[in-house]
C-alpha cells in the first residue's frame, strides 16, 4: 500500500506550484516585489515550473535521507511532477480559451510616474470604476475580477490612451489585463 502512495507528495507539490504560479493564494505581489517585475503571461508558467523544481529537490532530499538513493524512483517522480503541472496548465488554458474572458487586476501602489485621471474618464470603463471604488473604500491593495471580452476591450483602450499607471484621488494605481488565450 505504501508503494502506491510514494508519488503523491510529488503530485501535490506540483498542484501547489501551479496554484502559487497563477496567484491563487495571493503570492503574486510577493514574487513581483522580489523580482521587481510584473510576472504576467509566460513568467507565471516559469515561476510555477521553478517552484515545482524547488519542491522536487526538497522532497527528493527528504526521500534520500529516509530511504536512500533510488534513481528509478527519483526519475519517475520528476516525470510525474512535470506531467502533473503540464496537464494542469493544458486544462487551465483550454478551459480559459473557451470562455473568452479577460482578467482585470488593479493594484494600489507607490509610484513616481503616473497620469492623473478624472472620475469621468474612469467611468468610461464600468469594471475599472468598480475596481477603483473598491480600493478607495477598503484597505485592500489589490482587486481581481474576471470581466467580459467587451469590457476588456474598453479597459484596453483606456490603458492605450493613458498608460498602466494612473492616479485618482491621490491614489496611484497600476491596471493590468490578462487574457485567457
Amino acid at each position: 500500500m505504501e508503494e502506491k502512495w510514494r508519488y503523491l507528495p510529488f503530485v501535490l507539490t506540483s498542484i501547489l506550484s501551479f496554484l502559487i504560479g497563477f496567484d491563487i493564494y495571493g503570492a503574486r505581489g510577493f514574487i513581483e516585489n522580489f523580482f521587481h517585475h510584473d510576472i504576467s503571461g509566460i513568467m507565471e508558467l516559469l515561476i510555477s515550473f521553478l517552484l515545482m523544481g524547488i519542491f522536487f529537490l526538497l522532497l527528493s532530499f527528504i526521500y534520500i535521507l529516509k530511504h536512500g538513493f533510488d534513481s528509478s524512483f527519483l526519475s519517475k517522480s520528476l516525470v510525474i511532477s512535470a506531467l502533473t503541472i503540464t496537464i494542469l496548465f493544458l486544462l487551465f488554458f483550454t478551459i480559459s480559451a473557451t470562455r473568452s474572458q479577460v482578467y482585470l487586476r488593479v493594484e494600489r501602489i507607490e509610484c513616481d510616474q503616473y497620469l492623473n485621471v478624472t472620475e469621468a474618464e474612469i467611468k468610461e470603463c464600468p469594471e475599472l470604476w468598480k475596481a477603483v471604488q473598491y480600493l478607495l473604500s477598503t484597505n485592500e491593495t489589490c482587486y481581481h475580477a474576471e470581466i467580459s471580452a467587451k469590457e476588456g476591450k474598453e479597459v484596453k483602450k483606456f490603458l492605450e490612451k493613458r498608460g498602466d499607471y494612473i492616479s485618482f484621488n491621490g491614489m496611484c494605481i497600476r491596471v493590468s489585463l490578462t487574457y485567457a488565450d
